[in-house]
């Protein structure tokens, strides 16, 4: 009789402690507003950076054609001064 109130009491105990597991709390979902205004924000100051780096490049493509131009002229001028032996 005691052995059989062991198994009982043990049978108890484990299946009040299986059944009272402490749950883990989810984390929080990020409030969606907030998120989308903190990738609003992020996409306008990439958009500026992007803007300013377009700019550049443009400045960069006149000075690099003006320059070319420059030296396409001054390939005309020398080789208006080369004088081809026989002609």
């Amino acid at each position: 009789m005691f052995r059989q109130s062991m198994f009982l009491v043990l049978g108890l105990m484990a299946a009040l402690t299986l059944g009272c597991e402490k749950k883990e709390e989810a984390a929080a979902v990020p409030d969606a507003g907030a998120t989308t205004q903190e990738a609003g924000d992020a996409v306008d100051a990439h958009a500026d950076d992007a803007d300013a780096h377009a700019d550049a490049a443009a400045d960069a493509v006149k000075d690099a054609a003006d320059k070319a131009g420059d030296a396409a002229d001054e390939m005309k001028d020398a080789a208006k001064d080369i004088k081809i032996p026989g002609q």
